[in-house]
């Protein structure tokens, strides 16, 4: 019987026949954040962390923020080794939404577009932001809406 392709095999032959990778969903903010050394400030082992609902762990990032994974240096020091990683997979283009909320400012926003231009042209990189508090509830949070809603206007931009 004859033995069939290997599935990795078959993509890595089509990403080289395409000319490379295309990562259409990333967190790069995020990415590499499974350390302990990032959940050990509230006591979280990180691999148990994989077995929570999502709700679980999208409140768990306001844990994230307020620890060193969100300093500019480790922000910006993390993306670019995962950048690195990625060239070296012959990836070519990366789109990565980038958490934007009332807790962290733009620090994230910000370390992602220095490490956008020292990577150009080795690889692409397109950011969207990601308010992952979303807009909720503005009376009990209207710090995420300042800025989004003009006073007696109900136009968002």
């Amino acid at each position: 019987m004859e033995k069939l392709p290997d599935y990795k095999d078959i993509l890595s032959d089509l990403a080289t026949k395409y000319d490379g990778w295309f990562n259409a969903h990333s967190h790069l903010d995020r990415a590499g954040t499974l350390d302990v050394n990032y959940w050990n400030y509230v006591g979280i082992n990180p691999m148990q962390v994989a077995t929570y609902p999502l709700k679980a762990k999208q409140n768990l990032v306001g844990d994230l923020h307020k620890g060193p994974a969100y300093t500019k240096e480790d922000l910006e020091q993390r993306m670019a080794a995962i950048l690195e990683l990625m060239i070296k997979c012959n990836t070519r283009r990366v789109d990565t939404l980038i958490d934007a909320s009332s807790d962290i400012g733009t620090v994230a926003i910000d370390a992602a577009l220095k490490i956008k231009k020292e990577f150009m042209p080795r690889i692409d990189v397109r950011i969207g932001t990601q308010p992952i508090f979303g807009f909720k509830d503005c009376k009990r949070h209207p710090e995420r809406w300042e800025g989004a809603v003009a006073e007696g206007d109900q136009k968002f931009f």
